[in-house]
C-alpha cells in the first residue's frame, strides 16, 4: 500500500495476507498497517522477548521474513531481533549469490533483501543464548521477483552468510517446502552447522547490553549478540529438457542403404514400418546438448550412421527380413521426461504420414499401414510403451533389456539428488518398490506406466533380457544387483516381476494375455507376452562382438516378435480386350506375382507361439464393370469369394531357395462389360474360408524390376 497524505511524503508498508486456494467460498481477509506522520519511513526491524521454556515467534514488519523459535530450543531467555544487516554482502533482489562450492549449486538469484537475525541474552550479564534446537525459518517473496529472474519457485530456500559466502544451514529431515499460492518458503534448520559440515560461529564483544523496558523501537547491542545474515533465494530455471525427438526414414539411414554390400537397398514400397529406438545415453544426465562425439548429433541424440551398434542391428534385422519391413530410427534426447519423449514421438510420426504406394491417390486413406512394430533398446522400450500410450499405433512391441522395473545399478552409482535436479529422463530409470503408495513411490513414471493398459501393444509384446554381467560399461559394479542380469538391469526388471514375487515367472506388471489361448484377458488389451533371455551384456549388444547376424536364436526371436508382414511385386501382367468396334471390354486378365513374408506359425514345442495373425496368401482378380460392379476371377476363389485354393507361407521367405511366385488368369464374360481390372495379394488366415467381394484399395501392387 502506498500512502499519500497533503504535505507528507508518501509512504510505503506492505504486509502479507494469505491467499485464497478456494475460489468458489472466498474468505475475507484483513491487516493492519502502522502509520506515523511524524516518521513516514516504514519500521525496519522488530524485537520480541522470547523465554526459552515456551519459544516464540517473530516476524519483520513488512513480513518477509519470520523465525518460529520452538519450546527448549533456546539454551536461555533471549531478545530476538529481526533487521536489515549492518555488515555482509549489499544484495538486491534478482543479484546471483557467491555461494559455496560445496554445495554443488549454481545460479542462485535472490528472492529478496538480506534479514539479520540477532540473538542476545534477555537480562543483562548473561550468557549470550544458543539455539540448539530446529528453528523454523519462513519468508514471503513477490511473484514478479520469480517471473522477471526466471526462478523455480519450488527450490526458494533461506541463505545464510557465514562471512565470506552464502550457504546452506543444516536442513532437518523432510521438513523444507513451499507454498507456491502464497509465496511462502519454510524450513527447519539448525544454527549450529551447514549443510557441508562447517560449524556456525558466532562473533562475541566486550560491551554490556542496554537493558530497555520496552523493546519498541529496541536497538539491540550488536557487540554482545549472536547475528545471523538470511536471504531468501532461489535457483534459476533451467531450461526445459526438450525430447529433441528426430525419426529417420529408411532413406536417411545409411546402414539400410548399404546392408547388401554398396548397392542401394530399398524395402518394398507396402513394407511394414518398424521403429528401433535406442537406450540411455549417459552424456546426458547433466546435458540437453551433449558435445559432439561419435554416435552423436549436435543435439546430443543418437546419429544411427555413426553409433556402431545400431547401425548393426538395423543391417542385420533388414538382411534377415528381406524388404518386408520398412525401417525407421527414433532418436531423443534421454534427459528429457519419458513422457515427453513418448508424446514427442508420437507427434513426430503421425506428422510423417507414413504410407505405402497408394492403390487409389486421391483417397487420403489409401497407403496407409493399420500399425506399426517397435523394437526398444533399454530406454527405448520405455519409450516405445509411452509412444503406444498417446498413438495407439503399435501392433507388436519388442524390448530388449528394457529396464520395466527401473535399472537398480543406476540408483546406486549415480546421485539422486543430481539426477532429480539435472536429469529426469534419468531419473525415470530408477527402481521403485511398487508395494508401496503412489504417494510413496520412488518412481512416479513407471509406477503409472506400469498400470496403464493403453502402454500395451495390440498383438505380441516380446521381452529379451540379457544375463552376462561379466561386462560392465558404467564404472565400477553393483553387488546388489538382483541375479541374473546384464550388468545394468536385472531379469526381474525385463520382465517386470512385481516386488512381491520377483522369483515367480507367472507374475508381472505388464498385464496382457497369458501364453495360453485358454487365460483370461488381464486387461483391455488384446497384446501377448513372451520372454526369452540370453547371455548379453548391457554394454555388448549389437555392436561387433554381438553381432545378431552371429547370434542367429536371438535374432530369430526378434523377427519372430515382428507382426506378420506379407510384400509382393507384379513381375508379369496381361490384359486382353474383346475385338469389338471400341475395344472397351477386357476379356483376358493374367497375373504373376513374387512374394516375400515374415510369417511364423510355431512348430517349436518350447515357444507359446503357436497361432499367428496369417498363414498364407491367395492371388485375387477383381473386374470392375461399367455400372462400378465388382466381379471375382481368378483360380483362387469362386465368384462369391469362397476360397478354392491358396497359398501356405510360413516362417521367413528369405529361407526360401527360390522366391515364391504365384500366378492366376481369369476370363470375363463379354455380358460382364469389364472395363477394368485390379489384382490383389490377400493375406489370409485358415480359419477364413472367404475373401471379400471388392479389392480392399490399399495398396498398389509395385512392379518388380525386370534383370535386363
Amino acid at each position: 500500500m502506498i500512502t499519500n497524505a497533503s504535505g507528507y511524503d508518501n509512504t510505503t508498508r506492505t504486509t502479507p495476507v494469505i491467499a485464497d486456494e478456494d475460489g468458489i467460498t472466498p474468505t475475507v481477509t484483513t491487516a493492519d498497517f502502522k502509520l506515523d506522520a511524524s516518521d513516514p519511513t516504514p519500521p525496519d526491524s522488530i524485537s520480541v522477548l522470547v523465554t526459552a521454556t515456551e519459544g516464540g515467534i517473530i516476524e519483520t514488519p513488512d513480513g518477509r521474513f519470520a523465525a518460529v523459535i520452538p519450546p527448549d530450543a533456546l539454551s536461555g531467555d533471549a531478545i530476538i531481533t529481526l533487521m536489515t544487516p549492518e555488515d555482509g554482502p549489499t544484495v538486491v533482489p534478482g543479484d546471483e549469490l557467491t555461494l559455496d562450492p560445496d554445495l554443488g549449486l549454481s545460479d542462485v538469484k535472490a528472492l529478496g533483501k538480506p534479514v539479520q537475525l540477532v540473538v542476545e541474552p534477555a537480562d543483562q550479564g548473561d550468557p549470550i543464548p544458543t539455539i540448539e534446537g530446529w528453528i523454523l525459518l519462513t519468508g514471503r517473496y513477490f511473484q514478479s521477483y520469480v517471473d522477471t529472474y526466471n526462478l523455480d519457485e519450488s527450490t526458494a530456500f533461506p541463505y545464510y552468510w557465514d562471512g565470506t559466502q552464502w550457504t546452506v544451514l543444516e536442513i532437518g529431515p523432510d521438513q523444507m517446502t513451499v507454498d507456491e499460492i502464497n509465496n511462502m518458503p519454510m524450513a527447519f534448520v539448525g544454527l549450529y552447522a551447514t549443510i557441508t559440515g562447517d560449524p556456525v560461529t558466532a562473533k562475541l564483544g566486550t560491551r554490556e547490553p542496554i537493558l530497555l523496558a520496552s523493546l519498541d523501537n529496541y536497538i539491540p547491542n550488536m557487540f554482545w549478540a549472536v547475528k545471523y545474515n538470511l536471504i531468501l533465494a532461489a535457483i534459476i530455471k533451467e531450461a526445459p529438457a526438450e525430447p529433441n525427438v528426430k525419426i529417420y526414414d529408411k532413406n536417411e539411414l545409411g546402414p539400410v542403404q548399404d546392408v547388401i554390400g554398396d548397392e542401394f537397398f530399398e524395402p518394398d514400397p507396402n513394407a511394414l514400418p518398424f521403429l528401433l529406438i535406442h537406450g540411455w545415453v549417459g552424456e546426458h544426465i547433466i546435458k540437453n546438448k551433449s558435445r559432439t562425439v561419435e554416435g552423436y548429433d549436435d543435439q546430443g541424440v543418437f546419429d544411427p550412421d555413426k553409433a556402431n551398434g545400431y547401425a548393426y542391428i538395423l543391417q542385420d534385422l533388414i538382411s534377415a527380413t528381406n524388404g518386408v519391413y520398412r525401417p525407421m530410427f527414433i532418436s531423443y534426447n534421454g534427459r528429457a521426461p519419458l513422457n515427453s519423449v513418448g508424446n514427442a514421438a508420437a507427434k513426430a510420426y503421425k506428422n510423417m504420414n507414413i504410407k505405402g504406394d497408394p492403390a487409389e491417390p486421391s483417397d487420403s486413406n489409401s497407403g496407409s499401414f493399420p500399425y506399426v512394430d517397435t523394437i526398444g533398446y533399454s530406454k527405448g522400450g520405455l519409450v516405445s510403451r509411452s509412444f503406444q500410450a498417446i498413438s495407439q499405433s503399435v501392433h507388436n512391441m519388442i524390448m530388449i533389456a528394457t529396464p520395466n522395473h527401473g535399472t537398480f545399478n543406476l540408483s546406486k552409482l549415480l546421485d539422486q539428488t543430481l539426477i532429480m535436479k539435472w536429469s529426469p529422463g534419468t531419473k525415470d530409470l530408477l527402481a521403485y518398490d511398487d508395494s508401496k503408495s503412489e504417494d510413496e513411490t520412488e518412481n512416479p513414471t513407471l509406477y503409472y506406466l506400469n498400470k496403464n493398459p493403453a502402454c500395451i501393444p495390440m498383438g505380441d509384446m516380446t521381452l529379451i533380457a540379457g544375463t552376462d554381467n561379466s561386462d560392465i560399461f558404467l564404472p565400477g559394479s553393483c553387488p546388489g544387483l538382483e541375479e541374473p542380469n546384464d550388468g545394468i538391469v536385472p531379469l526381474i526388471s525385463v520382465f517386470c516381476r512385481p516386488t512381491c514375487c520377483p522369483d515367480d515367472p507367472n507374475q508381472s506388471l505388464l498385464k496382457v494375455k497369458g501364453p495360453d489361448s485358454s487365460d483370461k484377458y488381464t486387461s483391455d488389451r488384446s497384446a501377448r507376452k513372451f520372454e526369452y533371455n540370453f547371455p548379453f551384456n548391457h554394454g555388448n549388444f549389437g555392436e561387433r562382438d554381438y553381432r545378431l547376424e552371429a547370434h542367429p536364436e536371438i535374432r530369430n526371436k526378434i523377427i519372430t516378435g515382428l507382426s506378420d508382414w506379407v510384400v509382393a511385386k507384379t513381375t508379369n501382367s496381361q490384359i486382353d480386350k474383346y475385338p469389338s468396334p471400341d475395344d472397351e471390354y477386357i476379356m483376358y486378365s493374367e497375373f504373376e506375382a513374387e512374394i516375400q513374408y515374415n510369417v511364423f506359425k510355431q512348430t517349436d514345442q518350447s515357444d507359446p507361439r503357436q497361432s499367428r495373425d496369417i498363414d498364407r496368401v491367395a492371388l485375387l482378380i477383381y473386374g470392375q464393370d461399367e455400372n462400378d460392379n465388382w466381379h471375382l476371377g481368378g483360380s483362387y476363389t469362386d465368384d462369391q469369394g469362397n476360397l478354392l485354393y491358396s497359398d501356405s507361407i510360413s516362417g521367413n521367405s528369405i529361407d526360401l531357395a527360390q522366391p515364391l511366385k504365384v500366378s492366376t488368369s481369369a476370363v470375363f464374360n463379354e455380358d460382364q462389360k469389364i472395363v477394368k481390372v485390379e489384382f490383389e495379394v490377400l493375406p489370409i488366415h485358415s480359419d477364413k474360408p472367404t475373401v471379400p467381394l471388392e479389392p480392399s484399395g490399399k495398396y498398389k501392387m509395385p512392379e518388380k524390376p525386370q534383370t535386363p
